[in-house]
């Protein structure tokens, strides 16, 4: 058994399989060179992945062994991308994918139970992301954040829910005790109100309300 390096992977159809091109790596992808193509990379039940091909920051490894017929990697990894993962505690688990050695696209499961999806969408010169998608399920603040990634969110507690546009200046809360929105409000359409109906300032670009029957005239 020896670890070797993957300079490339590819999906062989009749064997559906994922095989790699196991070589020397010598800085990028045109320089390495390749000297087994057909080697087969076992993986667990249930996941799937392709290693990212060589460039100048490195390439993926693996660990391969002989069965007696023929060699297999039944392990990779790829260090390219360790420094973006951040600090995993003990029983951590994170599942990511290699955009750039700055950036990964990735699902954290942390030991409080916490559970994040986390997906990149620009960066600047570097390859570092200065926009992205988040999803987080925090079981100690007892809440779920989905956030976009022009910083409009909603977050999911257990007293309300909070909905915030992307500048923060419009907002929606909702709660037993009721609705609260702030911000300007345009309805178009009929609306049919039973019970109460206060407003404060005015209301426009609606039809007005029908209260038991009777259209509501807003002063």
């Amino acid at each position: 058994m020896r670890i070797v390096n993957i300079i490339k992977t590819v999906i062989d159809d009749a064997a559906n399989n994922i095989v790699a091109g196991i070589g020397e790596y010598f800085g990028n992808l045109a320089d390495s060179y390749i000297t087994s193509k057909n080697t087969d990379i076992w993986q667990q039940y249930g996941f799937a992945s392709k290693p990212n091909i060589a460039d100048g920051e490195g390439c993926a490894e693996g660990l391969l062994m002989n069965n007696g017929s023929e060699d297999v990697v039944i392990n990779t990894r790829d260090v390219r991308y360790s420094k973006v993962l951040g600090k995993l505690d003990d029983g951590d688990v994170a599942l990511y994918s290699g955009i750039n050695k700055n950036s990964v696209s990735l699902i954290t499961l942390k030991n409080t139970g916490n559970i994040m999806l986390y997906a990149p969408t620009e960066h600047d010169s570097s390859g570092t992301p200065t926009h992205a998608h988040l999803i987080n399920m925090d079981p100690d603040g007892d809440a779920v954040t989905i956030a976009h990634q022009n910083g409009s969110y909603i977050i999911l507690k257990k007293e309300n829910i909070i909905i915030k546009s992307a500048n923060g200046s419009q907002s929606i809360t909702i709660s037993d005790d009721g609705i609260s929105l702030i911000g300007n409000i345009s309805l178009t359409g009929n609306i049919s109100v039973k019970g109460n109906m206060n407003t404060v300032g005015s209301i426009i670009g609606m039809t007005p309300p029908i209260i038991n029957g009777t259209p509501m005239v807003v002063p």
